[in-house]
């Protein structure tokens, strides 16, 4: 049985009333509830006492809807241990989809597509420098506090670090998010919900924990809440939309691209996923609840529950569907209200129309797409084709061939055992010199490197006779025919006896002594992420006095690599970080943490900019600076 969420006020309200003693013993193993015996709404603890929910709507907001048989009950550990373990309510599902690419950072994103999953349809305009000035709102006051109150949250947490970020630091911080949401800033509330799903995955050792994602939800939450705490009015993009808008969009002729399996660092797990329809656009239907990565499994052969067609995840994810009265977001995921109509129809392959077409869609055009702030949702995933030139250390490479050829890292999304995606990287690799497609969602790696989602043969590319009901080229592909020509990565088991040999005499570039493909990762900017990442762990404390001189030594390093923007921000970082003032008695105490977090923020807003900028320098090629003026390249 999936386990209910909480309401984002209720561990507030609960930590601040129970003893500062039970919530220090919490704070000193995260995971006490873990241990315990889940039954359903039951848990019984080591000690024989019992804890029982009584959700409604799958949703335990009251402590009248908590129970607990010990004496202390409600102000207990056994209560409060519990609910830390139950996932934050309102927002978490929509969120986990677009986190999906992320699973590994997953490396995944959150892209900044995936972050602009909340924005409404309107966010798209003001992204790209359309003016939307008239579509600003007054804000209210209590908007106005509410911003104020996560913001101070969140400033506490970097002073101190998310390390040690314990049970009350987290319930303010849900606090915020509460204050939020119920007053409309639905952007903020959904950031805030992130971090502090962040934080749980940190504190518990959660291995989908990915810092880059943590820092990058950090500097969103910062974003959004000093802009609305400091400013009267407000445009939609800042504001967001609460999750479920969906629109009628009429009937749509859809043809299944593929289905990647969903684990997030937030506790959701299942699968997306992804159709085409005639026109080339993108839609996504998905089946994300609570629960560990093995959920991915069971999702994938469970009926997508679109309609009244019982076809599962891994038969839509390869056929074709119509749909009557139709309705999905404005970023594009299909609702599956009682009123739509579907029925199956036939599906495509890789290499037919409108499918086909995906793939060539110029790269500086995908490329382009993948990076922007605002997006649909799957406007992050890359088409490629090229082949496959070795193995690396963290999976393999393909070598694209277009105006340029491009070495791509192509990563798992995953490295949960209860998936597939390392297997399914070591089977293909055995194709060394393969022409292939993949589908991969693009990562915040500064080398071109996707997440790979999905694989099958180019149409062209082997000579030799092909296999009954295959595309030319394709003879050393022996997929089951039921997989369409593609494996989905991480759900179907691809097989040493699916994948033939390397091609007869195929060059293969750039090998070294062990056999491992060449990947050159140039990172000017990794000074900074590092001081950025580490911060975010370990707050102020990890830039004592004794710091200074090694922080001057990188930030000599990055204007020597034409970037004397990054150095001074990274500068006057640290002297922010050692800024202390006097009280009444005369004694040093540490500054507000105002400077610190405004100091934090400017230079995650620098590295997130900078680094899109040499991303797509990487991908495209070009010198970094001319695409961004903030790289100040000398």
């Amino acid at each position: 049985m999936e386990r209910p969420k909480a309401a984002p006020g209720l561990l507030a309200e609960i930590a601040a009333q129970a003893p500062a003693r039970l919530l220090k013993k919490l704070d000193g193993n995260p995971r006490l509830a873990e241990a315990w015996t889940w039954e359903g709404l039951s848990i019984r603890t080591e000690g024989g006492e019992t804890v029982r929910l009584e959700p409604e709507g799958g949703v335990v907001s009251s402590m009248g809807q908590v129970f607990c048989s010990c004496l202390l009950a409600p102000r207990c550990l056994h209560v409060v241990a519990v609910l830390s373990r139950l996932p934050v309510a309102e927002g978490a599902l929509e969120r986990a989809v677009v986190e999906s690419g992320s699973t590994g950072e997953t490396g995944g994103v959150a892209s900044p597509a995936g972050r602009a999953a909340t924005l409404p349809a309107a966010a798209s305009a003001t992204a790209t420098g359309s003016t939307a000035a008239s579509a600003s709102a007054a804000l209210l006051p209590v908007q106005v506090e509410a911003a104020r109150l996560l913001w101070n949250s969140a400033a506490e947490l970097l002073a101190g670090g998310a390390a040690s970020a314990g049970t009350i630091l987290q319930g303010e911080l849900l606090r915020g998010v509460h204050a939020c949401r119920i007053s409309g800033l639905h952007r903020a509330a959904a950031a805030g919900t992130r971090v502090v799903e962040g934080v749980r995955a940190l504190r518990g050792e959660a291995p989908e924990f990915s810092l880059d994602r943590f820092a990058t939800d950090l500097a969103e939450l910062f974003t959004v809440a000093a802009s609305l705490r400091t400013s009267g009015r407000a445009e939609p993009a800042l504001l967001g939309s609460a999750r479920g808008d969906y629109e009628a969009v009429g009937g749509l002729r859809l043809f299944g691209l593929l289905t990647e399996a969903v684990s997030t660092a937030s506790g959701y797990a299942g699968v997306a996923t992804w159709l085409c329809d005639e026109q080339g656009r993108l839609w996504s239907l998905s089946d994300v609840a609570p629960g560990t990565a093995g959920r991915a499994r069971a999702a994938y052969d469970a009926s997508a529950g679109i309609g009244d067609v019982t076809l599962s995840h891994r038969a839509l994810g390869r056929a074709g569907l119509l749909l009557q009265d139709a309705t999905a977001s404005a970023q594009g995921r299909l609702g599956s209200g009682q009123q739509v109509r579907a029925v199956v129809a036939e599906g495509r392959r890789w290499d037919e129309e409108p499918l086909s077409g995906l793939w060539r869609t110029p790269l500086a055009d995908q490329v382009g797409r993948a990076t922007v702030a605002v997006g649909r949702a799957g406007d992050e995933l890359l088409f490629l084709e090229g082949s496959i030139a070795g193995t690396h250390d963290a999976g393999l490479v393909l070598v694209t061939q277009g105006e340029r050829e491009l070495r791509v890292l192509c990563v798992p999304v995953s490295e949960h055992r209860e998936l597939s995606h390392r297997d399914d990287l070591r089977h293909l690799a055995r194709a060394t010199g393969r022409r292939v497609r993949v589908v991969g969602r693009l990562r915040s790696d500064r080398s071109p490197t996707i997440a790979l989602l999905a694989v099958g043969p180019a149409p062209a590319g082997d000579r030799g006779a092909a296999a009954e009901g295959e595309p030319s080229g394709s003879a050393w592909w022996r997929l089951p025919k039921t997989w369409a020509g593609r494996c989905n990565f991480g759900l179907d088991l691809l097989q040493a006896s699916y994948v033939g040999e390397g091609a007869a005499g195929a060059a293969l570039v750039g090998l070294r002594s062990d056999g491992c493909a060449e990947v050159v990762v140039s990172d000017p900017l990794e000074p900074l992420r590092r001081r950025l990442h580490r911060v975010a762990l370990g707050g102020r404390d990890v830039l004592p006095p004794g710091a200074l001189a090694e922080v001057e030594r990188e930030a000599a390093l990055l204007a020597r690599r034409g970037l004397p923007a990054a150095a001074d921000l990274l500068g006057g970082f640290a002297q922010a970080a050692q800024a202390d003032v006097r009280d009444a008695s005369g004694a040093l105490r540490a500054a507000s943490p105002e400077g610190f977090a405004l100091a934090w923020l400017g230079m995650a807003a620098y590295e997130a900019e900078a680094g899109r900028s040499l991303r797509r320098a990487a991908w495209l090629g070009g010198p970094a600076g001319t695409t961004s003026p903030g790289l100040n390249p000398r």
